[in-house]
């Protein structure tokens, strides 16, 4: 199944000609030998050494041209050699005989992209070196327009009627009267090309075609002399005129019969013609590709909505990180306030007028367990204390009275179950203790007070502790 090629006649101004001595010819080589004439009966030759190249995009190639070497004593002349990106494709085996569209050379392996195609051409004893076209595959984006558009028989648009069948593998035969073959193409014109196979009868008959339903056109199928043991080939059976540019319908009927020549299909060729999406014959569509056009609206109105939905997705990004910046610098806030506060410094809760509970570091007498924390050591948040400061914190506090003074060091720890808090008997936890230490200094009539709390924080010193002392002030009594 072959692809949908173009052709790229001699006279096409993409084909770059190096040299001065290529000259165009038109029909002096259409009778040589039974390959038919040249494509549109032109031709570029030139009788001294010289090159052309040609710049496509495709997946492959071939130089057609007329066949027509001198041979002396076993010396070709010409003689030519084909590259594809500077990269040699070599030339085909010598013929011996005048032929027309005869392949140079070709290479159906390229890999898909731009190429560049040059022929060198080596001419020693002026024998006319005859160039016709290029052939190749177009890679699916390229541009075909204003092309001529080489269709196989075997093109899978192309709808064969009852009567049709293949023939040899290279073309479709009928010999059915009636038979119909119907086609749609985009393009300015069509032409029918296929030869004339010996092996079957040789009598003149005809055919017509129609274009997009109109009258039908008449064209003659010659045949071949009774005689003749050779097959013409490249023989263009009708053209259509020249149409408007856009999407047409071709229908073709065969009149003859078995007793007359056959009606047979090699190729057409559609000028400025579109192919497949794919390029391919493996499609088993049978309509012709639509031509779209491109919706402006629709385009812009597209991109505006992405640029919204971009624009929105930015926002919202933003807007959580920013959310999420918050919720982090709260989280940090409340974690720094679970740390216990550091507190003021309270003074001692002192009952011991008459000596109800001492201090002992081991048992500390007037404060609940929960000023102390739990028994796995975690000192809970609170904002009165008791008189105890936190595990963490060291406290001063100084005494507003001049030359007296007050500091408080405390390194309490979580307290040991086998030492209970014991509460004090005579209900007074929570005093102050400057408060209680003054109401019983007074009614004792003492001079000063001594205070010395002891806390265990669980850790042993081996050195002496220091040893904080609390000052008061003398009491006075009236004279």
């Amino acid at each position: 199944m072959a692809k949908r090629s173009i052709i790229v006649d001699d006279l096409d101004p993409s084909i770059k000609y190096e040299g001065n001595s290529w000259f165009a010819d038109q029909g002096s080589q259409d009778r040589a030998g039974n390959f038919g004439p040249p494509f549109r009966s032109t031709l570029h030759g030139t009788q001294s050494s010289a090159s052309l190249s040609f710049q496509f995009s495709g997946t492959s190639i071939t130089v057609v041209g007329a066949n027509n070497l001198r041979n002396d004593s076993g010396v070709l002349d010409p003689k030519w050699e084909c590259f594809v990106d500077h990269i040699s494709i070599g030339a085909t085996d010598p013929f011996p005989y005048a032929e027309n569209n005869w392949g140079f050379c070709n290479q159906d392996q390229l890999v898909d992209g731009p190429h560049t195609l040059t022929v060198n051409v080596t001419v020693a004893k002026k024998q006319t070196f005859w160039f016709d076209r290029i052939q190749y595959t177009p890679s699916p984006s390229a541009s075909i327009e204003n092309s001529i558009i080489y269709i196989e028989n075997s093109d899978p648009e192309l709808q064969y009627g009852p009567g049709w069948g293949a023939l040899g593998g290279t073309a479709n035969l009928t010999q059915t009267k009636g038979s119909l073959f119907e086609f749609e193409f985009t393009g300015v014109s069509l032409s029918w090309f296929s030869f004339i196979p010996q092996e079957f009868p040789g009598n003149a008959t005809t055919g017509s075609y129609s274009i997009d339903g109109g009258s039908p056109q008449a064209f003659s199928l010659n045949g071949h002399p009774a005689d003749s043991t050779t097959t013409v080939y490249n023989q263009k059976f009708f053209e259509t005129p020249t149409l408007p540019m856009g999407k047409h319908k071709l229908s073709v009927v065969y009149n003859g019969n078995g007793d007359v020549t056959p009606l047979t299909l090699d190729y057409l060729v559609v000028q400025n013609g579109t192919a497949p999406s794919n390029n391919t014959t493996g499609s088993d569509n049978n309509n012709p590709v639509p031509v779209k056009k491109t919706n402006i609206g629709a385009i812009v109105g597209g991109i505006v909505s992405a640029v919204a939905v971009i624009i929105l997705i930015i926002i919202a990004f933003l807007f959580f990180r920013r959310r999420r910046r918050q919720q982090y610098k709260r989280r940090s806030i409340d974690l720094h306030e679970e740390d216990p506060p550091v507190a003021q410094v309270h003074p001692f809760q002192y009952s011991p007028v008459h000596q109800s509970a001492s201090f002992h570091p081991s048992s500390p007498t007037g404060v609940t367990s929960s000023a102390w924390g739990t028994s796995d050591g975690h000192q809970p948040g609170s904002s009165v204390y008791g008189g105890i400061a936190p595990a963490n914190a060291r406290l001063h506090q100084s005494n507003p009275s001049a030359g007296s003074r007050s500091d408080l060091h405390s390194t309490s720890g979580a307290m040991s179950s086998r030492n209970p808090v014991t509460p004090p008997a005579d209900g007074s936890f929570g005093q102050p203790l400057f408060e209680k230490a003054r109401d019983a200094m007074s009614q004792q009539s003492r001079g000063t007070s001594r205070v010395v709390l002891h806390e265990d924080s669980g850790v042993r010193n081996l050195h002496n502790p220091v040893e904080d002392v609390v000052e008061l002030p003398p009491q006075y009594t009236a004279g």
